[in-house]
């Protein structure tokens, strides 16, 4: 934010983040700025963002407001687009700012069909968006609670495919190399039931690739920010290790198991707790819930789930050929289309 002196039309810059915290500075000539921030804009159906068009309210979650709308151009052009408008508190962090801008610089380079493609990341008034690819689907989230409600299992042929498909899109993020050749390598970080998309026609899709290390850039006491993510966290994680793709694989391995139990693998009855289940990384097995689960499916399982990364699938593509060879006898090129 830009501050004019009125007596000497000196200029002074102040950072938005500290609004709300200064109401007024000193001049050198003498005189009192009194700071008064701008109203912030705010969005709403209808509302107009650059080229698109919010039409309405698709869901909030922890770190922000999707919206369904369309990018407009010229002789009624339109493209179906989703907008997800960072929380407030969020827009006000320069940590977690700074940092999405400089992953969205990444993620904007992802294109592939188990990841939903971004577009862009803007800002209006004093808050940021960013548009992207407009899914029309569910949540595994929704799957899950709804197979749970109506106490149905998911067959292990469905479950398979969809986890096979998110390891594609993990595989192609991990393998992320610069024109030039030079590895980047994205990490997702935050492989959950809510950030993966299932359309009607059976397509997967990963979201918010990026803002999980954004996140982790502010205090974890910020409201929302810890409460969608316990239970999906690798036990080096916790340890303060240095994460590489072996996380997000653990964590593609626990959808695998949720999605095959419908409940939930690390769920304790506190925080604390919770985080002791995943630091031991106790597993229990699927025939406790289920009879119809092939021995080699479960050692998959066991094995992306093992407490030692060096124990892990070192690579997503070793995990794909690991599901297919487990489901071979149902039909190998069912996992390979």
């Amino acid at each position: 934010m830009n501050i004019q002196c009125k007596n000497c039309q000196r200029q002074y810059e102040l950072d938005d983040s500290r609004l709300g915290e200064v109401s007024a500075l000193q001049c050198t000539c003498g005189s009192r700025l009194d700071i008064k921030p701008a109203a912030a804009e705010t969005f709403g159906v209808g509302q107009r963002l650059g080229n698109y068009e919010l039409v309405h309210r698709i869901a909030v979650g922890g770190m922000g407001e999707i919206y369904y709308g369309k990018a407009t151009g010229i002789e009624g052009f339109e493209k179906e687009v989703a907008i997800k408008k960072m929380l407030p508190h969020l827009s006000a962090d320069r940590s977690f700012i700074n940092m999405m801008i400089k992953e969205a610089k990444l993620t904007v380079l992802l294109n592939h069909p188990n990841i939903v493609q971004v577009y862009d990341l803007a800002k209006q008034g004093e808050e940021y968006y960013i548009a992207m690819e407009y899914v029309p689907g569910v949540t595994i989230g929704t799957i899950l609670e709804g197979a749970h409600k109506a106490q149905l299992q998911l067959p292990p042929e469905m479950v398979v495919h969809i986890v096979s498909h998110i390891l594609r899109g993990l595989a192609y993020a991990h393998n992320l190399t610069t024109s030039s050749g030079e590895a980047i390598g994205v990490l997702h970080r935050d492989i959950t039931p809510q950030n993966i998309l299932v359309t009607r026609k059976g397509f997967v899709k990963i979201a918010d690739f990026g803002i999980a290390k954004a996140v982790n850039e502010i205090s974890t006491t910020s409201p929302g920010m810890i409460k969608g993510k316990l239970g999906y966290i690798a036990p080096e994680q916790l340890e303060g290790r240095e994460p590489d793709q072996r996380v997000d694989l653990f964590c593609a391995g626990i959808l695998l198991w949720e999605m095959l139990t419908v409940r939930r693998l690390f769920k304790g009855t506190s925080e604390v707790d919770t985080f002791r289940l995943i630091s031991e990384a106790q597993v229990p097995p699927l025939a406790e819930f289920r009879s119809d689960v092939k021995p080699e499916l479960e050692a998959v399982i066991r094995r992306s789930l093992a407490k030692d990364p060096a124990a892990r699938y070192p690579r997503a593509e070793a995990f794909i050929t690991a599901l297919a060879q487990a489901m071979a006898p149902l039909g190998p090129d069912d996992w390979n289309e």
